[in-house]
């Protein structure tokens, strides 16, 4: 234009822009500046030059002292960005991403809307290809406060914006409420007046004085018609005592119908009579017994229960309801108990189910099946399911002791035969616990380690609120924890079943790398504590391991079981802290499950997670060929389901030491080998492990209905699975005794 023209553009600087930094290390905050100040440059048309010569106006504190290091060095405006970034907030990995994603969960005091716009800010700096929005909302509804989840399910939005109007609506309510009940409204309060009553006709509205009948009846007759009382209530009387009551004055006397009753004890042949207070609460009986038991003595035949025996309708459930229900539970998987499978019959459902959602999923699945028959009730629902299946909501973490019930619930008789069984049993659990608590207080840290180590129970996958997922198998996923209680630190092995099975293999593999990094701290003297599972931790092939791990690393290991039915310990802990963790979240593949155990414990050091790769389990049992494992020095048969401790010193690389009593002395086991050449180092498996046909069948069918993103069809795709039609056993059998 001519004004261009005849004056240059102006040039601006960055004299009277607000904006600063001081060097807080919060990609928030930084990316707030950046914006600000990009703003500011462009609508005051400031020069590159000029605003990297003006810059620092806006940097105080530590981000003063960094530009006065790097200002000779940075040419470009992009450059002086991209350096100011990798200095005070470099971007993040994905995983740490998915971190903070999934691990932190909205607080009471944090607003919906605040909280999805924070996870939303981080999902978009996760690389590509970006989550749809659809995966955004699972992974972000997960960790939703319970409260929220309640009122908004996960199928009543679709998009962001429809979640954040509806919570938005719903904690506005909520804040209505919380005032209103800080601040509640003053309503007037009306002054009771008693009601009139006529003593005459006993019709309410009016007194005697006013009853105009009794009026015009003492004028008929010319005299005054006095009103009769009102009849007396039957009632009861309660005296003060202030001593023990005699036959004379009761204490109480009980009016039933204007019938008194009168309570007495009888001490040898004498009668002694008593309060009605004494008389209950002498039998802890409650008032309605006693009137019940007078009823029975009145008649001949006593009360009889009446409940359910009409006959008017004989049965309410007909048979094809009764089977439509049978069919409806039978959908849901079932599985055996984690410990004693052997002794023990119920299955158990997953612990995300209760009868109340069974029974919401069986209304949507009657209406879609346009069944001929009748609905059932909730109530019906709930019977058919108590009486007709052995069922239960949760794995149990565990199981009753099986020789502790059988010694509560025997007979007299019994009892004796078992007592001193019984009471070694809690010896041997008593004891075992002592030897622990010992050494943990005596152990040398420098040198010394005390650890206790278990199988969690299967992790399922995929896991959601979603029905469907309720109805199909599930791919299991595996995690073995030891915790070091000399020092308070839990580590996780977690591997999946693609990887590996779960038995004596892949617990010695895991023991491994535990044992190789004491090692290489300096720890000399190792002591395991754990329950006797022979398939997984009491076997030679174990035994062996040890063997070999103590001549190679140069430790010695003591290895104590705890007694059957008791194997309660400070590890439980960590299993119960990934269990509530992952309660509530929406789980798709092991890595999800994976940040979860790395997120589990809240305070405190946090577990270290090591992902197990197929190329690390080797095969131990390679270790027990041609070795002695018959007969101890003495010539005895070992029992190997009866040790309680064994103990391998690196000095005597090819003794075992063993206990069955953890008071006795040691017996010796020399597994000297016979000459052959050393074992190998072979791996145990060579191939991923393909899962059972109709587990493969059920994830394929999730994945085409939708109901597994897209983003996570990759891993559920590069399974194999198996022609048989039968279901495989995901788990290695715990049941085998080497005896």
């Amino acid at each position: 234009t001519l004004l261009g023209k005849i004056s240059p553009a102006r040039q601006g600087s960055f004299t009277s822009c607000t904006a600063q930094y001081d060097g807080t290390k919060d990609t928030e905050v930084l990316e707030a500046f950046l914006a600000a100040i990009n703003i500011f440059k462009r609508i005051e048309n400031i020069s590159d030059e000029e605003a990297l010569s003006s810059v620092p106006l806006l940097l105080k504190g530590e981000a003063a002292i960094w530009w006065q290091g790097v200002k000779n060095h940075v040419a470009t405006w992009e450059s002086f960005g991209d350096r100011l970034r990798h200095t005070f907030a470099p971007k993040k990995p994905a995983f740490v991403l998915y971190q903070e994603i999934v691990g932190t969960r909205q607080t009471n005091a944090t607003a919906t809307e605040n909280f999805v716009a924070n996870k939303r800010m981080l999902i978009s700096q996760l690389p590509a290809p970006e989550p749809t929005e659809s995966h955004q909302l699972d992974m972000i509804y997960g960790s939703l406060r319970p409260k929220i989840q309640d009122k908004i399910p996960r199928c009543s939005f679709k998009t962001f914006d429809e979640l954040i109007t509806i919570s938005r609506a719903i904690e506005r309510l909520w804040s209505e409420r919380v005032k209103e009940a800080k601040n509640p409204t003053q309503r007037p309060t009306k002054s009771w007046q008693p009601q009139k009553k006529c003593g005459f006709h006993h019709f309410s509205g009016h007194n005697t004085e006013e009853c105009r009948k009794l009026k015009k009846k003492q004028e008929e007759q010319g005299v005054k018609v006095e009103a009769p009382e009102a009849p007396a209530h039957p009632r009861i009387e309660r005296s003060r005592a202030t001593q023990m009551p005699s036959p004379s004055t009761p204490s109480i006397q009980c009016y039933v119908k204007f019938v008194m009753y009168v309570m007495y004890f009888y001490l040898d042949t004498e009668k002694v009579q008593v309060c009605k207070t004494f008389f209950i609460n002498t039998l802890s009986i409650s008032h309605q017994t006693v009137y019940t038991a007078l009823e029975k003595i009145k008649s001949d035949k006593g009360l009889i229960e009446n409940r359910g025996c009409h006959n008017t309708r004989p049965r309410k459930m007909s048979l094809e309801t009764e089977e439509n229900i049978k069919e409806h539970i039978q959908l849901f998987p079932a599985v055996e108990s984690h410990y004693t499978r052997k002794n023990s019959a119920r299955q158990y459902l997953s612990e995300l189910l209760n009868i109340s959602k069974m029974y919401r999923l069986y209304e949507a699945w009657f209406a879609e099946g346009h069944y001929s028959c009748r609905m059932a009730s909730k109530r019906q629902y709930e019977t058919i399911f108590n009486t007709r299946f052995n069922y239960s909501f949760h794995r149990p973490k565990k199981d009753q002791c099986g020789q502790c019930a059988l010694y509560r619930q025997a007979d007299p008789v019994t009892e004796e035969t078992m007592r001193e069984k019984f009471n070694q049993h809690q010896k041997n659990k008593e004891r075992v616990r002592e030897i622990k608590n010992e050494e943990k207080q005596s152990a040398d840290l420098s040198d010394t380690t005390v650890a206790i180590f278990d199988l969690e129970k299967v992790l399922n996958i995929p896991q959601s609120q979603v029905g469907i997922f309720h109805y199909k198998r599930k791919y299991p996923v595996y995690n073995f924890t030891i915790f070091d209680s000399t020092r308070l630190k839990g580590y996780c092995y977690v591997w999946h079943y693609a990887i590996a099975k779960r038995g004596a293999i892949e617990i010695g593999s895991c023991l491994w790398q535990f044992l190789k990094g004491e090692a290489e701290r300096g720890i000399k003297n190792i002591s395991f504590y754990s329950d006797g599972c022979g398939g997984q931790n009491k076997n030679r092939f174990i035994f062996a391991f040890y063997i070999f791990a103590a001549q190679k690393l140069k430790i010695n290991i003591t290895h104590r079981f705890f007694e059957t039915g008791h194997g309660q310990s400070e590890g439980d802990s960590m299993h119960s802290n990934i269990e509530r963790e992952l309660k509530h979240q929406v789980v798709y593949t092991p890595e999800q499950i994976y940040v979860i155990i790395l997120n589990a414990k809240v305070s405190g050091e946090k577990y270290t997670v090591k992902e197990m790769t197929q190329n690390e389990y080797k095969d131990i049992k390679e270790l027990i060929k041609n070795k002695n494992w018959a007969k101890d020095e003495e010539g005895q048969k070992v029992a190997w389901s009866k040790i309680m401790e064994i103990s391998v010193l690196h000095s005597q690389p090819t003794v075992l030491r063993f206990k069955y009593d953890y008071d006795a002395d040691y017996s010796r086991l020399n597994v000297e080998p016979l000459p052959r050449t050393a074992p190998r180092n072979k791996r145990a498996y060579n191939k991923p492990l393909p899962i059972s046909k109709a587990l493969h069948g059920d994830l394929m069918s999730l994945c085409r209905a939708g109901a597994i993103p897209n983003y996570y069809h990759g891993f559920y795709n590069s399974l194999t699975f198996t022609n048989c039609s039968e279901e495989l056993n995901h788990e290695d059998s715990d049941e085998v005794h080497e005896d």
